[in-house]
């Protein structure tokens, strides 16, 4: 799917920055559209006759032309009749009349055959229109044969004809079915190009017989095509080319049969030199077809020769460049076929670091469970470190320890359980017998309470590692996901328009840019987008006068267009404007004095997405509007760099868990609404319901969930609607609905003829009055428009 463009544009000075406009232009265009629109049906069928007569024209040795029966026996039944027309009139008018009336017969003969065959089998077949061409010529001049004598040579060169009619029948019908078929050349596969051009060399053929001034007008568009050829497809596509424009004019004319290899080592160096300029590769054609022709020995080159081919190489310099880059030959193959290789490498890669990050995290995770288990919370590590340290040298250790070592056990386990609950340790807080017993208990009692207080700290640095393991271990699987995600995308990528690229750095020529890159991709659902890359700064006035040229030159409409900044370079994003969008209106209250702690942010995404985030801060004032401000810049960020919504949501909820460990917490409703097909995706984290608001009725959505930040992994609500011009949908933050949640839908019911700045204020003010809340109230209200 490519970029049909209307015209040109209006290219202006650069410089200046303005935006020329060309009164009537559009006017008239739509003018010359609604004229071919109304009368397409009867141009369509006056092309078919003039395309007859020109191919019943064509004849090679000079009694051969089989070429018009064929094209009517390949030629679909809606235009059969102009065909016919058109192919009886070329052979009685431009023939002699013998040569005239057997044709006619031939052709009268393979329309009636074709008729029968085609009543026995699908329309769609091709064998009937070709049997049929067989037929019709050798009936006939088996007929004028054997009126005349038949002999062996005469049945050679019938055959020879029939097999001729044959085969032109098949390329003509595989032409005419590509053409029916496909809407641009460049969608041609290699049989259907390869089809194309052998029908253009019986165009040739008959070209080649039409002299003006005694030059033959064949020869000099054959000259004009493999120049063509070379300047667009370099040395291969030109002696390509050469090879079949000199066997289309040797046939129409055997006396050039020596001059055969002068076109394709013609078109061979006009590709090399090409690569400098279009006026090198052109007199280079007409250079080396001369030098080749006066090498030859014991043949003199008529001066009309040399006449033709260089009156080719003027005519194609007269070709404007525009009109050259739409031609469907050059670079697009190559390129298009090293765009998606490097689509598949890109994927391949971003796939595979997004397992390696995903295999890492497992490894970590399935680490720290084997630490976990080694590393001990059994607190009677208290007494037995103390142990160590006072009973190792003591007399009585064998009796206390080996011989009853259950009793003491027991005894400092409750030495531990005083410390746990009061932080202290007295000897008087051990059984009686056994403070009487031990002979160093002041030392014992010391060693344990340093002893706990160790174990206290050591504790709080397992936790706060294992929130951090975890915090990492989160990270590391968010990026997992957002790579796998952008890898999707990369897959998804359409190709690049080649041809719609190369004919959009013409226009920025002409206009006085010079583009260093031009990249223009077309969806069917999400239109055209053309990425710029300039080497120079860009004005807002300039931004907008690129836009609205490409608008005018692509017949699409295009936005204003996104400026950054990748170096010294400028890059410059132009996307068609979709069919919906979205109105906003927003109110905030403050609980208190401060800040209002809940944040929003309203923002347009790539490929039609529009985004709105709201986050509620835990609890009122600064510190809750610093929580739900991070939330809101963290998600946008991520979103805005081309990331998906779970990925973003997990990259900010693991950062969250691991910035302070457990009192960071914040709400999370995010909304993205698809401004092509109204698709609307609502994804929630311990948020409020959403509103939606069509015909009178409001549809409430959401379910109840957890904010992020409480725990390493969250699973959020999400729900999903298509939204359609008209509806109106209201996004609200806990302190606007209060304890009654009907209450938003009774208000918004009432206000449906409301504009959404004005609903949003108005439920703001009510929440505020009516219900008397006391937390941060917001409100946002979307209406879906028409777009451009």
């Amino acid at each position: 799917m490519g970029i049909h463009f209307k015209g040109s544009g209006s290219a202006g000075s650069a410089a200046a920055g303005g935006v020329r406009t060309a009164p009537g232009r559009a006017k008239k265009r739509g003018g010359l559209a609604r004229f071919l629109k109304d009368y397409s049906y009867l141009l369509s069928q006056l092309a078919v006759f003039g395309v007859s007569v020109l191919v019943s024209s064509a004849s090679i040795l000079g009694e051969l032309s089989p070429f018009g029966i064929a094209l009517a026996a390949a030629m679909p039944t809606t235009h059969l009749l102009w065909c016919v027309t058109g192919v009886v009139s070329g052979y009685v008018f431009l023939n002699a009349i013998d040569v005239g009336l057997l044709y006619t017969a031939a052709v009268l003969i393979t329309v009636a055959f074709r008729w029968v065959l085609a009543h026995r089998e699908e329309a769609s077949a091709r064998w009937p229109g070709v049997i049929s061409a067989g037929f019709g010529v050798v009936l006939s001049r088996l007929a004028l044969s054997g009126a005349m004598g038949l002999t062996g040579l005469n049945l050679a060169v019938i055959a020879s004809e029939g097999m001729l009619a044959m085969g032109m029948c098949y390329f003509f019908t595989i032409t005419i079915e590509a053409f029916q078929k496909q809407k641009s050349i460049r969608s041609f596969s290699n049989l259907q190009l390869a089809s194309l051009l052998i029908c253009l060399s019986v165009g040739l053929i008959s070209l080649s017989a039409v002299q003006v001034l005694g030059l033959s007008l064949g020869r000099v568009t054959a000259a004009v095509l493999t120049i063509t050829a070379a300047y667009l497809g370099k040395e291969t596509y030109g002696s390509v080319t050469g090879v079949l424009t000199a066997l289309a004019v040797s046939l129409a004319a055997p006396e050039m049969l020596l001059f055969m290899g002068a076109y394709p080592l013609g078109g061979l160096v006009s590709g090399l030199f090409s690569r400098q300029s279009k006026v090198l590769g052109s007199v280079a054609y007409g250079v080396c077809c001369t030098m080749m022709a006066t090498l030859l020995p014991q043949q003199s080159v008529a001066p009309a020769f040399i006449i033709e081919w260089f009156l080719g190489c003027a005519l194609f310099l007269l070709i404007p460049s525009k009109l050259l880059g739409a031609l469907p030959l050059g670079q697009g193959a190559d390129s298009m076929v090293k765009s998606e290789r490097v689509k598949k490498i890109v994927g391949y890669k971003l796939r595979a670091t997004a397992g390696g990050l995903e295999t890492i995290s497992h490894k970590i995770q399935t680490l720290y469970k084997r630490l976990d288990e080694l590393q001990t919370t059994d607190p009677s590590c208290v007494y037995h470190a103390a142990a160590d340290q006072v009973c190792k040298n003591c007399g009585l250790c064998p009796y206390c320890w080996d011989q009853n070592y259950s009793e003491t056990s027991d005894c400092l386990g409750k030495g531990v359980q005083q410390l746990q609950a009061t932080g202290r340790l007295n000897g008087t807080d051990l059984p009686l017998y056994f403070a009487k017993r031990c002979i160093r208990l002041g030392s014992l009692v010391d060693a344990m309470t340093d002893q706990f207080a160790q174990y206290q700290n050591n504790q709080a640095v397992v936790r706060k590692l294992s929130y951090v393991k975890g915090g990492v271990i989160g990270q590391m699987e968010s990026l997992s996901k957002l790579l796998y995600n952008v890898s999707e995308q990369v897959d998804a990528l359409e190709d690049v328009d080649m041809q719609s690229s190369k004919q959009i750095y013409q226009l920025l020529m002409d206009m006085g840019f010079a583009p260093l890159d031009v990249l223009c991709t077309t969806s069917e659902v999400k239109g055209a987008k053309i990425e710029l890359k300039l080497d120079c700064d860009i004005t807002e006035k300039q931004r907008a006068y690129i836009g609205s040229e490409l608008s005018e030159y692509c017949d699409r409409n295009f936005d204003s267009g996104v400026c950054r900044q990748d170096g010294d370079a400028t890059l410059l994003c132009y996307s068609e404007l979709p069919p919906m969008v979205l109105k906003k209106g927003s109110c905030q209250i403050a609980a208190g004095r401060g800040h209002c702690g809940d944040s929003f942010e309203v923002f347009g995404g790539e490929d039609g997405y529009s985004y709105c985030i709201l986050s509620d801060g835990m609890g009122t004032g600064d510190f809750a509007a610093i929580d739900s401000t991070m939330t809101c810049n963290v998600v946008s960020t991520v979103l805005k760099a081309g990331f998906d919504v779970d990925g973003s949501i997990d990259l900010i909820n693991s950062a969250l868990a691991v910035k302070t460990g457990d009192e960071t917490i914040s709400t999370i409703d995010l909304l993205r609404f698809d401004c092509f097909t109204g698709d609307c995706l609502l994804v929630k984290g311990g948020s409020p319901n959403t509103y939606v608001l069509r015909g009178g009725k409001v549809l409430r959505l959401g379910k109840p969930s957890l904010p992020i930040g409480i725990l390493q992994s969250v699973t959020l609500d999400k729900s999903q609607v298509r939204l359609r011009v008209g509806d109106v949908l209201l996004m609200v933050s806990d302190g606007a609905v209060g304890e009654d949640e009907t209450f938003i839908s009774r208000q918004l019911a009432l206000l449906r003829d409301k504009e959404p700045q004005e609903i949003a204020t108005a439920i703001c003010e009510l929440a505020r009055h009516s219900i008397g809340s006391k937390d941060d109230i917001t409100a946002i209200c979307f209406k879906v428009e028409k777009g451009a």
